[in-house]
């Protein structure tokens, strides 16, 4: 739902200005639109610090089709950023906040240097600058406008939108309906399920009865540990009522298993093993779940997904007997 929201062009334009762009706790929280329904929010700084990720960038450098002093280039860049929210608004298009240590000069002058054309003009007594997207499709082009809306906040969003985004962003004495959870994790979201399944317009038939059940759905990922090597994803849906915590709880498991049976098809054991350390409880009116990953764990996730990347894809045109050949022997119990 939220991907539908925030489209392909606003999520480039974000990730232009991610590049382009270390400090205490997040301040995104007061430019958060009044009319924010639903919010994903990254902490970058702790997880760019995170040696895990440090090794990944290490090991992209070592890829011949990688260039290292992009990677170095990415490294530096990266740092300047505190964190990024994207925000979704209901029946706009949705928006993304972000807090970077830089000055709108230096937005400019690394988009200048990444060959990205854009032009300045004035919103609301506000210095944007306005870059149109270039698509096959010209009715899919969009103009994305970039402010500095307080010292090191930006606002990124469709130039339509813009201005009234920008009065949401900065009005005082805001009424928010998305809740910022306790414990600053390193990524956290929130959702105002009731006004996604009915919305300004009645209630919304497409969704299912499990949907409209939900009032919110929230979650995070924490790093834990002495050295923040053990991953918790909790989450939490508050329900209607008992009655509806019950069904949703009583369908999660299943749905879980069945994902985990196709997603670690080639390793059943790895796949009981995930489904064992998903936790659901139903608590009253609300059901919440949690994934701990410990570091032992997570390496065996991760060499799962390095063998199933290594795992040549079969062509269509191809035989089975082709296929059979290019298949990596089983692994020996």
């Amino acid at each position: 739902m939220i991907g539908t929201t925030l489209n392909k062009t606003l999520a480039l334009a974000t990730a232009v200005l991610i590049g382009a762009v270390c400090c205490g706790e997040n301040t995104l929280m007061k430019y958060l639109p009044g009319r924010a329904r639903y919010v994903l929010s990254v902490d970058v700084k702790a997880l760019n610090d995170h040696p895990f990720l440090a090794g990944c960038r290490d090991g992209i450098a070592k890829s011949a089709e990688v260039d290292v002093k992009d990677i170095d280039r990415a490294k530096t860049d990266l740092a300047k950023v505190r964190s990024v929210m994207l925000v979704g608004c209901g029946s706009q298009k949705g928006l993304a906040l972000i807090e970077a240590a830089v000055d709108l000069n230096e937005v400019e002058a690394k988009l200048t240097a990444w060959g990205v054309k854009f032009e300045k003009s004035a919103i609301d007594g506000k210095t944007a600058l306005l870059i149109k997207t270039e698509n096959s499709l010209p009715e899919l082009n969009r103009t994305i406008a970039v402010i500095e809306v307080a010292p090191s906040i930006y606002m990124v969003s469709d130039k339509k939108d813009t201005s009234a985004a920008l009065k949401s962003v900065l009005a005082q004495n805001k009424k928010l309906a998305i809740v910022e959870p306790a414990g600053a994790p390193e990524v956290w979201g929130f959702a105002n399920m009731y006004y996604i399944a009915n919305g300004a317009g009645g209630q919304n038939a497409s969704y299912g009865q499990y949907i409209r059940a939900m009032k919110t759905l929230s979650g995070q990922l924490k790093l834990t540990g002495e050295k923040r090597d053990t991953a918790v994803f909790s989450a939490k849906i508050a329900c209607n009522d008992s009655k509806s915590a019950a069904q949703i709880s009583a369908m999660l498991l299943p749905m879980v298993m069945m994902g985990a049976n196709l997603a670690f098809a080639e390793d059943p054991e790895l796949g009981t093993e995930f489904t064992q350390k998903f936790k659901c409880v139903n608590n009253g009116s609300d059901v919440d779940f949690t994934l701990t990953v410990s570091p032992d764990f997570g390496a065996k996730l991760i060499e799962f997904a390095q063998k199933k990347n290594a795992t040549p894809e079969c062509n269509a045109a191809e035989s089975d007997d082709t296929c059979d050949e290019k298949a990596p022997a089983p692994a020996q119990k």
